[in-house]
């Protein structure tokens, strides 16, 4: 599938709707989410607007682990979205008051969803007929909609 321009819709008292056209991977050994560069401050901006952000020396960003302040994340896969709450993305990792944000910036135009997208989903993969199956698993906090 070809890029095409980003619709990121602000205005949702739930969270923020993420329709971007681009192939995804789900890849079980990676620990984050990975989003087309082309989004990533986008996101970066929204998710982490008003909060304190520190970087370290390899770029990556670390801010207030305070999830209440944070909404999901929706990423609209074939027909419906997948929600990646701020408990999937905002990262404990033993800073003093401070959390990991799990999400980076690809090198191209596409997804790689690791850990942080796939600890919410049981994924099913189907090889003979080129399918994956994703559902919420019974403790995630995510939901699945339709559109």
């Amino acid at each position: 599938m070809g890029k095409e321009t980003s619709n990121i819709d602000k205005d949702l008292p739930y969270g923020y709707l993420l329709n971007y056209k681009s192939t995804a991977t789900l890849d079980t050994g990676t620990s984050l989410m990975l989003v087309p560069i082309e989004l990533y401050h986008t996101i970066e901006r929204m998710v982490l607007f008003g909060k304190a952000v520190t970087q370290d020396v390899h770029g990556n960003l670390y801010t207030s682990c305070d999830l209440k302040t944070y909404r999901s994340l929706y990423l609209l896969v074939g027909s419906d979205y997948f929600e990646v709450p701020p408990s999937s993305y905002i990262i404990k990792n033993g800073r003093l008051n401070q959390c990991f944000f799990g999400i980076i910036a690809s090198k191209g135009h596409d997804w790689l969803l690791g850990d942080v997208f796939l600890r919410n989903f049981y994924a099913v993969f189907d090889n003979r007929n080129s399918q994956v199956g994703l559902i919420p698993h019974k403790t995630s906090k995510s939901a699945v909609q339709n559109t």
